[in-house]
């Protein structure tokens, strides 16, 4: 009797430890996504407190008005998709220090019934002699598996924007000495001057010709 009572207690135990080890997780994945929402929100009150909001906002329609361009024309993976439901604009846009840059991404669903991944694309524009340019840059696909049980329903938006919290705007902006957050020239360095995107280039001026030449190929496919 005292062994079965002893055993009892010991499976006691055991399930209040794995409780326990349980609601730690959940309380750690929680506090996760408080602090990238949070890291979010300033992100975006950053970005829009640095070009002024009526300037983030116009630039935020040209680039939804480029992208509703791009579908109505049959350019890229826009062809025969809605914009909206299926892509949305990621509401977070970084600009470098001479405002002449943006890094943004594309958050893309995929409606096909036997899709089981979605997908950010990474977007970029660039300010030459006062007109700005558009293109794509690489696209991460990502397995549903990962972040629900549910494969054949699309991450929602806000999951999508969650991850490119991680995957595209990371290093964004950085603290400096006072704790307050600054602009890193090296995130848009990576970006703008990497060996992918010309492994020729030496100049400004050699990469505003394959910046612009990736902006207008498009129209020629």
């Amino acid at each position: 009797m005292d062994k079965i009572v002893k055993d009892m207690l010991n499976q006691g135990k055991t399930i209040i430890i794995l409780i326990f080890i349980l609601f730690q997780v959940i309380s750690c994945n929680n506090n996760q996504d408080r602090v990238l929402r949070e890291k979010s929100k300033q992100y975006i009150e950053f970005s829009k407190r640095f070009v002024g909001n009526d300037i983030y906002e116009t630039l935020s329609r040209v680039i939804r008005d480029s992208t509703l361009s791009w579908a109505k024309n049959n350019i890229l993976y826009w062809e025969g998709e809605i914009i909206d439901s299926t892509y949305q604009i990621d509401s977070l846009k970084c600009f470098n220090t001479q405002k002449d840059k943006v890094v943004t991404a594309i958050l893309a669903k995929s409606t096909s019934l036997n899709a089981v991944m979605d997908g950010i694309h990474f977007f970029y524009g660039v300010k030459i002699r006062n007109t700005w340019y558009f293109f794509e840059g690489a696209t991460i696909y990502l397995p549903r598996e990962y972040y629900q049980k549910d494969i054949h329903t699309p991450l929602s938006f806000e999951k999508l924007h969650e991850i490119a919290m991680k995957e595209v705007f990371s290093g964004y902006l950085i603290k400096d000495e006072k704790g307050n957050w600054q602009i890193n020239d090296k995130f848009f360095e990576y970006h703008f001057y990497n060996k992918g995107i010309c492994s020729y280039c030496k100049t400004e001026e050699d990469f505003e010709e394959v910046w612009k030449y990736n902006a207008l190929s498009q129209w020629k496919k």
